[in-house]
This record gives structure tokens, C-alpha cells and sequence, in this order.
């Protein structure tokens, strides 16, 4: 049945039928594969059923007029409490009007953003940030939280520089753009945040401090002596990755002479690059690998990029920097998701991931693969990292699908520093199992996700393998809404398929 859908929405990516048309043929897919009759249950049970289910899909339909995947505070778990034992939901429907408030505690919160859009993804995603005082640094329950800042500060202090990007030649401005981040990352966090952090106006020496209590009483100056330490310092404070980009025509000198050529203003003038000048990053990629590289080149493995939002991305960098102050300083998002088969944040290409530490590094990941006596996981290194780990286990079956396979959804932001040619880019990551995709909703949302990907795209995302995305598609298909028929529709039903 899985691979019937799939082969289904292939030959609708391929029709003539317009967007709403395939959307209509896909939805009474769905319909289909859950017109079913237990002859063995007694007809009301069925009509309750019926008439339960069915309420599934209206309010999906309803709440795709309105999604919203913020604030984090409105999601859950993505564990749906769903009815099993055949009773009558009639209650329920008092409880309408609030269903589209609460829908969110149904999806898992990696899965939000798959959500949000209905799976679909269009250009480069980038949507204007709502309310990002307190969206833009999220941070996570607390107890999450708390382990994955511990995790970071035992990273930062084993591996220090190897996790840092500060290019000296740019000190001047770039000292003042670290001091400028660190000043905003604390301000944010104290807001949002005050039962984790704690700001004390004046310290021994006369310099402002912040403290984390719950992770070992940590405390920092907020006044560090250099750029490089202000820009670590805001790396302590937060899980997420700050990556600071610069915006020149082809570097430094000639940025400068630009920037005095037009009385100061950066952006007098159409860039061609922005450039990675600053960060630090410990679970999402490699900052030393991506060090000095300007968009085109940190996008390059990216499936298709060059072709469809290379310009489309710059020109957002531009206009971002350009009119950001039009719109209140407003920042942008977006979030990418691939699917790995371990709860390792870490990313793989990393050498402090866990694997890679038995193993002896990442260069070794290759070889690695290659002796895997089940050769399930395809050429996970040629177009860029991966996520798969070759020494954790793959699901046999479908019923194995939802512990040991995860989603892993980076949510990243776009924001002007005031320091003049200087931008800011965050990344938080998310895993979540696929077992918390059990809500109807969230089950669709990745199931579309999957199948409108191109080839190159799923192999960037780890899904090359076809029994492994069959596996999967099989999974979600079974969350999916099950709307009940007359024994004769679904008879018919069954015999087309």
C-alpha cells in the first residue's frame, strides 16, 4: 500500500493536473486507504467511527487555513490520545472552537514546521519572523534544555577553537558586531527566560555578569576584553549556533573602500557575496570547513541550489540588510529537516560525535560504510554530510520505524546587527522520533514532505535508500485519518488499488 501511494503522487508530480487538483486526488487517497468495515463490529460502533474520523479531516482541512509554528510553548509531545475503544465522541464537539488552538499540543514540536506548510516547500522558505523577541531564540523545556547546555560547554571545553570561526583580519568591525551579539543573546535570554538567567548590574571590577544558576551557578562578564571572547561567550549562553556573516563585493579591502566611498552606508551599493566571517558551532556542521566561504559556496552541496534560489537568497540577504530598519528590524526563518537513525544532536560530520570518537575521527565514516554488511545506508558522503550512523541500527520493519528513525529539523533565523555590513544567522536543532508524528496532522505533513522531494533532495536528507523511505511512508501512512465507507465503496476501493 505504501509504494501504491507512492507510485500515486510520482505519476501526479508528473500530470498536467494543477496544484489543487493533485491536492484533491491526494486527499481522497488518503480517504481510501482507510475505507474499511470491521464486519464484526456492531453498526453504531461503525457510525461513531465514522463520524469521529471524519472530524479528523475537516479540522485538518480547517487548520491548514491557519497554521503557525509559533510560539514552541504551543506544542507538544506530538503524542495524539487517540480513541481507541469505540465510544462516542459526541462530547467533542463543544470542544470545537478551541481545537484550532490546541491543535499544536498534537504536533511534535521538531515537526512544526513541516506543519506549518503542509510539507511543501517553495523557493528559498525564508517567511518574516513573527514576534521575534520571543521567538528567535528558542531554547526548549528545561530539562532538554539543561542537557544540551551541558552538552555544549563539555564540547567547548574539549574541543575550544576547533568549534570557532573569528577571521582576525576583519577585528576592527568584527569585535564590535561579537560585542553587539553577546549584549542582544543575553537581553533576549534574561527576557524570555528569567527562572534560567540572571543579570547582576555590577560585578567586583564594575562589569556586568550573567549567570546560569541551574548549570553550575555558570557566570560570564558581559563585558569581555575581546570580540572572540564576547562572541564565545554568547555560544555559552544559548543551544543555539550563531554564525555571523559579512556582506562585501569580493572581501575586505574592497568592501572597506566601498563602505568610504558611499559616506559609510554598506549597502549604497549591490553586493555579490555575504561571507562567514564569525561563529561557533557544535552540533550542526563543521564552522572550520565553512570558514571564509560566501553563500554560493557553504550552499553548494545543496540539491539544485545554483539553479533555483542561489540568487533568490542573496537578493534576501540584500534586501534584508537594506530595509530591515523599514520593518521594525524584523527577522527572517525558515527550517530545513533530514532524517537520521540515531537521537544524536551531534552532527556526524563532526569529530566529536559520539561514533566518530569510537571510530577515530571522521575520516574513518567512510570506510565504515563501506564494510556494513547491510549496505543500507547508500553513499552517505557524496553530496555532504549525512546523518545517518553506520554503527546504529536500521528499522527491519515497519513496526521498528518509529523508535529508531528520527527527524532532524534545524530552525534557522536571519537577522541585521546594527554593526554596519553585519548579519546574523542562528541555527537550533531539533530531533524528534517518528513515533511522535502519531497525530494525523503531523503524519501528513512529513509523509507529503517525502514523496514531493526530487531524488537529489532525498538523498540529502539520508532518504536514497528506496526500502527506507518505503518503510517510512508505510509508517506515516498509518496515522493517517481513517474514514470509514460501506462495505461495497470499499470493496471497489480495495480491488482499484
Amino acid at each position: 500500500l505504501s509504494l501504491s501511494l507512492s507510485l500515486f503522487l510520482s505519476a501526479l508530480q508528473k500530470s498536467d493536473l494543477s496544484d489543487d487538483e493533485s491536492g484533491e486526488m491526494t486527499k481522497s487517497l488518503f480517504l481510501l486507504r482507510g475505507a474499511s468495515v470491521d464486519n464484526n463490529s456492531a453498526k453504531g460502533g461503525r457510525m461513531r467511527r465514522r463520524r469521529r474520523n471524519a472530524k479528523v479531516v475537516v479540522r485538518m482541512n480547517e487548520e491548514k487555513q491557519k497554521r503557525n509554528p509559533f510560539p514552541l510553548s504551543n506544542f507538544g509531545s506530538g503524542c495524539a490520545s487517540n480513541n481507541e475503544n469505540g465510544e462516542d465522541d459526541d462530547e467533542d464537539d463543544e470542544n470545537d472552537n478551541n481545537n484550532n488552538n490546541n491543535v499544536g499540543k498534537r504536533i511534535p514540536i521538531g515537526g512544526r514546521f513541516l506543519w506549518s506548510n503542509e510539507g511543501k516547500s517553495i523557493g528559498t522558505g525564508l517567511k518574516k519572523l513573527p514576534d521575534f523577541r520571543r521567538n528567535m531564540l528558542e531554547e526548549g523545556t528545561e530539562d532538554v534544555w539543561l542537557k544540551e547546555m551541558e552538552m555544549k560547554h563539555s564540547i567547548l571545553d574539549a574541543y575550544g577553537e576547533r568549534c570557532v570561526v573569528y577571521k582576525e583580519e576583519e577585528r576592527t568591525d568584527l569585535d564590535e558586531a561579537c560585542r553587539e551579539l553577546l549584549n542582544a543573546v543575553a537581553e533576549l535570554l534574561t527576557e524570555q527566560y528569567p527562572e534560567r538567567y540572571a543579570i547582576t548590574e555590577k560585578n567586583e571590577d564594575g562589569s556586568r555578569m550573567i549567570s546560569i544558576p541551574k548549570l553550575d551557578n555558570y557566570k560570564a562578564s558581559l563585558e569581555p576584553k575581546s570580540g572572540k571572547e564576547a562572541l564565545i561567550t554568547a555560544a555559552r549562553l544559548s543551544t543555539n549556533e550563531f554564525c555571523i556573516m559579512r556582506r562585501s563585493r569580493n572581501g575586505g579591502e574592497e568592501a572597506q573602500s566601498e563602505k568610504q566611498e558611499n559616506g559609510g552606508d554598506f549597502f549604497a551599493r549591490e553586493p555579490s557575496e555575504h561571507e562567514f566571517v564569525a561563529g561557533v558551532v557544535c552540533f550542526s556542521f563543521d564552522p572550520k570547513k565553512r570558514e571564509g566561504k560566501n553563500l554560493s559556496q557553504l550552499h553548494k552541496p545543496v540539491p539544485n541550489y545554483e539553479e533555483k534560489i542561489e540568487m533568490a537568497t542573496r537578493r534576501v540577504f540584500d534586501n534584508l540588510l537594506r530595509k530591515m530598519d523599514e520593518d521594525g528590524g524584523q527577522p527572517l526563518f525558515r527550517a530545513n529537516w533530514a532524517i537520521q537513525n540515531s537521537s544524536d544532536l551531534i552532527s556526524t560530520d563532526l569529530d566529536w560525535h559520539p561514533t566518530n570518537v569510537k571510530i577515530g575521527g571522521v575520516m574513518n565514516r567512510k570506510h565504515l560504510v563501506e564494510e556494513s554488511s547491510t549496505n543500507s545506508f547508500g553513499d552517505i558522503d557524496a553530496m555532504h554530510t549525512g546523518y545517518m550512523d553506520p554503527t546504529q541500527g536500521m528499522p527491519k520493519n515497519v513496526r521498528e520505524v518509529g523508535s529508531k528513525m528520527f527527524t532532524r529539523v534545524e530552525y534557522e533565523t536571519i537577522s541585521k546587527l546594527k554593526t554596519n555590513g553585519f548579519s546574523l544567522f542562528t541555527v537550533k536543532t531539533y530531533l524528534e522520533p517518528l513515533e511522535n508524528f502519531s497525530a494525523p496532522e503531523a503524519a501528513e505533513s512529513l509523509f507529503v514532505a517525502i514523496t514531493e522531494a526530487s531524488e537529489s533532495e532525498l538523498k540529502y536528507k539520508s532518504l536514497e535508500n528506496a526500502n527506507l523511505k518505503n518503510l517510512i511512508l508505510e509508517y506515516l501512512v498509518a496515522n493517517l485519518p481513517k474514514v470509514q465507507s460501506s462495505s461495497s465503496s470499499s470493496s471497489s476501493s480495495s480491488s482499484s488499488l
